[in-house]
């Protein structure tokens, strides 16, 4: 790790699971990037777990109900197989968990609103709610400044 916080919270996870969601025909790439970020990384990753389908929410599902009834880890960590996940990137996700108050962690995943166009705008997957409509959602964008959405 380059860059390690001066102060970690006292709540950070103690062991880690790390489960990925592909469609079975992940590339070896992104296999051999998933372990070097395990043994390379020094966190207390301690279990893994491949999840195949073409259903990503319901591999994730499978996951969830994996790391819930199956393990006693204290954080789960799942990546898809269209993402780049390094030993320092894996760190930060990490070092800012706090069980308590960020007990979610997550990347910004990008999005468009505009399907198929040839200039397509990418907007970040973080929305608000819509006050005084229970279905609607909002944009969060632009995203603050800073690294982190709290």
């Amino acid at each position: 790790m380059k860059q390690k916080p001066k102060e970690l919270s006292p709540n950070l996870p103690n062991n880690l699971m790390l489960a990925w969601c592909d469609n079975g025909l992940a590339d070896g790439k992104f296999t051999e990037g998933i372990v070097y970020t395990l043994i390379s990384s020094g966190l207390p990753i301690n279990n893994a777990m491949r999840v195949q389908g073409n259903q990503i929410g319901r591999q994730r599902q499978n996951a969830m109900e994996h790391w819930i009834n199956n393990t006693k880890n204290d954080w789960l960590l799942w990546v898809d197989s269209d993402i780049h996940l390094t030993p320092e990137i894996l760190y930060k996700l990490w070092s800012n968990a706090d069980s308590v108050k960020r007990p979610v962690i997550s990347g910004v995943y990008f999005i468009s609103k505009e399907n198929e166009k040839p200039m397509m705008a990418p907007y970040p997957a973080v929305f608000n709610w819509v006050t005084g409509d229970d279905y609607a959602i909002a944009y969060l964008h632009p995203l603050p400044e800073g690294d982190k959405l709290i």
